[in-house]
């Protein structure tokens, strides 16, 4: 056959029309590399397409269609799936998972085993929230579960809304979780790098304040600074014992002890501040009330109670404060006639850093009551806060009171 003959039509790279009349987009010019593939969707349905949501969650089962299902409902997360204990142990240190679904009929290592295993593996294992995933319901099978370490269990076949709902609660709970240990370390930090320097500062105006040599605008801004750095100094240590308290982590170290001469103690070094503000105070007391009671006690709930009902009373006041037993529970009672608690900053009384004013504070920071609150906690006790604006605020705690004969309080006299 003789060969075609050439194409008469011209070529350029423009675009032509076809016969039609429909404009036809130029040829692609040859390059080295292939032209990069089109996404599958348009590029409008790919930004309305959802971002994931933060949280890790790692499904452990052999089932595929089980996996499928999980992964399906659970797709909004960032996703990984192993199917046998074996493999979720080797995946979970680089995954790190928030939560892990874990079924535990599976061949080899059975979910159980696993659990206790994800518990020793270190922080990636022991800080996830493990859910249980099986069609065994018994309660005892249930409590095997959560002896291994489980947090919660799922049942087979599982509701899909509950499902998820679990999910989101225990990826709230992890979150939650770990800006607490953030906090706490921060806080376990801070004290640790600040004591030292803290500790120079104080011993230098100490000597500073003994020099003979200072100007008297020279000594106010000594005191300035020693009042300063006091101020600094106690709110850290309170701070730090907070996190103790809250973390369980204090050991109390008690001695029964006569409560009426520890607060007519607190009340005598309040005596000359309450003089200045004119404020009367005045000490209830009947038969000897002994308690066992941490040494800080005295100072950080008792005296902590009365410094805040002086401070807080008008001129020409009265600060009234009861000490009695009820049955056995030894029972303190401050009253006020000051200005009040609105009902806003009473509902969060008791937590640290609690402010009414910002814009208008000068001191204070709600650490006293809070620790007064988790050390009367501590003993077994409870405080309550009753405040009327304008009328006044009675503030009392109840914690079990000991045997009197067992209790001398010689160091309280």
């Amino acid at each position: 056959m003789p060969p075609l003959p050439p194409d008469p039509r011209p070529r350029s790279s423009a675009s032509m029309k076809r016969p039609d009349g429909v404009t036809r987009p130029p040829a692609p010019e040859a390059t080295a590399h292939p032209p990069a593939l089109a996404p599958v969707l348009p590029p409008s349905r790919l930004m309305e397409r959802p971002a994931l949501l933060p949280g890790r969650v790692l499904i452990v089962d052999d089932n595929a269609r089980n996996v499928f299902i999980c992964q399906k409902l659970l797709r909004e997360y960032t996703l990984a799936s192993a199917g046998s204990g074996e493999e979720a142990l080797a995946m979970v240190p680089e995954f790190r998972p928030d939560v892990i679904l874990l079924d535990i009929m599976m061949p080899g290592m059975d979910g159980y085993e696993t659990c206790r295993k994800l518990r020793e593996l270190g922080p990636s294992g022991a800080q996830a929230k493990i859910i249980m995933v099986s069609a065994k319901a018994m309660v005892s099978e249930r409590l095997q579960g959560y002896d291994a370490g489980a947090d919660d269990y799922v049942s087979k076949p599982f509701n899909p809304d509950e499902l998820i709902a679990k999910v989101r609660v225990y990826l709230r709970l992890k979150s939650v979780e770990e800006v607490d240990h953030l906090r706490s370390s921060l806080i376990t930090l801070l004290h640790h790098e600040t004591r030292t320097p803290m500790s120079y500062l104080r011993a230098a105006v100490e000597m500073l304040s003994g020099e003979s040599t200072l100007s008297e605008h020279q000594r106010d801004l000594v005191h300035m600074v020693d009042e300063a750095s006091r101020r600094l100094f106690v709110m850290l240590e309170r701070v730090m014992l907070l996190s103790t308290l809250r973390a369980h982590a204090y050991e109390l170290n008690t001695t029964p002890l006569r409560i009426g001469d520890l607060m007519n103690s607190a009340l005598n070094a309040l005596r000359e501040e309450a003089a200045k503000r004119d404020v009367d105070l005045v000490l209830e007391t009947g038969d000897p009330v002994v308690a066992e009671i941490d040494l800080r006690f005295p100072t950080l709930v008792l005296c902590e109670l009365a410094d805040n009902a002086v401070r807080h009373s008008g001129q020409g006041s009265r600060v009234v404060v009861r000490v009695f037993r009820e049955g056995d529970t030894a029972v303190v009672e401050v009253r006020d006639d000051g200005r009040g608690i609105d009902p806003e900053t009473l509902a969060r009384l008791g937590e640290p850093f609690t402010v009414p004013d910002i814009k208008h504070h000068s001191r204070g920071n709600g650490l006293g009551l809070a620790l007064a609150n988790e050390l009367v906690a501590a003993h077994g006790g409870r405080m309550d806060v009753e405040s009327r604006h304008g009328v006044g605020t009675v503030v009392t705690i109840r914690w079990p009171a000991a045997d009197v004969a067992t209790g001398p309080n010689e160091r309280a006299a």
